[in-house]
């Protein structure tokens, strides 16, 4: 199951303070269906820079991209620290 490092330096995005913890395309479900294709978390310092990232002038410029070559789920889960 190839997986990217977690939370090294380079995968870090500092105009958004975002992390990207992990990017797999070939996950290990254990449990329940998960359709195929590539899964990736991000980390935000809160839900609320979540939400400026996903409003951002910049992501909303290549949203339409997105939409029309991805079926894509964009979920805002709260941390645990």
């Amino acid at each position: 199951m190839p997986m990217a490092p977690a939370a090294s330096a380079a995968s870090r995005s500092a105009a958004m303070n975002c992390c990207s913890l992990a990017v797999a395309s070939t996950p290990n479900i254990l449990e329940g269906d998960a359709k195929t294709g590539t899964f990736v978390v991000l980390e935000f310092e809160s839900p609320e820079q979540a939400e400026a990232w996903y409003t951002s002038t910049d992501y909303q410029r290549i949203l339409p991209l997105r939409l029309r070559n991805a079926d894509a789920r964009v979920i805002c889960l709260p941390g645990a620290g």
